[in-house]
């Protein structure tokens, strides 16, 4: 009974042994990776020349970096060649981070939508604040988001209409030409204003239109590509026609994971002051773009306003098709309430 009794001591000491080297495994293993810190992957849909890509995505990732200690590093693939992959790509943790338009997500990210419907935002700014706000109270952007995180979300400047073969002043210049937008919103408005609408991803824009595909695209001078075929520029003021939205997102579980203080610097990093940086790198775009057109000597009208307000009935046509879904009305007024606010 005595030598049974020593050889079960030993065994609970040996067991209580095992415990100990593999919990001090554990520790050196953890202790390794906070040491040398995480290295991130950043995707995003446009090229390394981009302005989004130089004034944006490499001054905040920098400053990430320097924020974290030098502990996290991010890794930057630009110009993804499957933009449309890129928010399974968050949710899943092929990427750790991307920046990606609403259109491109199709339709799965619902509760956004009223944000891109014409003459509903005002401006690029107070937008992106309501759109951050909004995405914090709602439940649904949340759900249908599941496995990602929303850093930021932003838009752009008011579109204008680029013309490849001639001018456009007044309202009827729509009907029957071929116009591109990268939204859905977009192109059910041009459709009730009785163009032919062409759904034109982002990253095709400037192939679209030197491949004689448009007669022109309906698109803010911020993300108009550089050389595009359309020497005819028609600006409708602050009328919003057109207001696509992006979006800035991580794993969830990549965030889950990082260490508190490393949490903090992504949270410091994040929110409306990261979306107007994008805004300030978009808007850099749009003005070098535009003076770019004007030194060219291209044509740039602005459209009168009363040829504007003649695309108010198109724009209220759209919305009542656009309703016709259910739930949107929910998310519309909302999406009107973030906004007023």
């Amino acid at each position: 009974m005595t030598g049974m009794r020593q050889e079960t001591v030993s065994g609970a000491r040996l067991c209580l042994l095992l415990r100990l080297v593999v919990a001090g495994s554990l520790a050196l293993a953890a202790g390794t990776a906070l040491a040398h810190g995480v290295t991130m992957k950043l995707r995003h849909p446009l090229p390394a020349d981009s302005a989004f890509h130089r004034l944006f995505v490499i001054p905040w990732t920098e400053k990430i970096h320097q924020d974290a200690g030098g502990r996290i590093s991010i890794q930057v693939r630009a110009g993804d060649a499957a933009p449309d992959k890129l928010l399974d790509a968050v949710i899943e943790g092929d990427a750790d981070i991307v920046w990606t338009d609403l259109a491109t997500t199709g339709g799965r990210v619902p509760a956004l939508e009223p944000f891109e419907l014409p003459f509903i935002t005002h401006d690029a700014s107070s937008a992106s604040r309501a759109m951050i706000e909004y995405v914090r109270l709602s439940d649904a952007t949340q759900a249908s988001l599941d496995g990602a995180r929303v850093l930021a979300a932003h838009q752009v400047g008011a579109p204008s209409f680029h013309m490849r073969k001639g001018p456009m002043t007044k309202a009827s210049d729509l009907t029957g030409a071929k116009i591109g937008s990268v939204t859905p919103a977009g192109r059910l408005f041009l459709t009730r204003a009785g163009a032919t609408a062409v759904e034109v991803p982002l990253a095709r824009v400037g192939t679209a239109m030197a491949q004689d595909e448009l007669d022109g695209m309906l698109l803010s001078w911020d993300l108009l590509p550089a050389g595009a075929a359309a020497p005819f520029h028609a600006e409708p003021g602050t009328a919003r026609l057109d207001a696509p939205v992006f979006l800035l997102l991580m794993h969830d579980a990549t965030y889950r994971g990082l260490a508190d203080d490393l949490k903090k610097v992504i949270q410091d990093n994040s929110g409306p002051e990261v979306a107007a940086a994008m805004i300030r790198a978009f808007d850099a775009h749009g003005q070098a773009a535009r003076q770019a057109a004007a030194d060219r000597g291209e044509r740039l009208v602005t459209m009168p306003a009363e040829e504007v307000a003649r695309l108010q009935p198109a724009a209220q046509a759209m919305l009542e098709d656009w309703l016709e879904k259910g739930g949107r009305k929910q998310a519309l007024d909302a999406a009107r309430e973030a906004l007023a606010q």
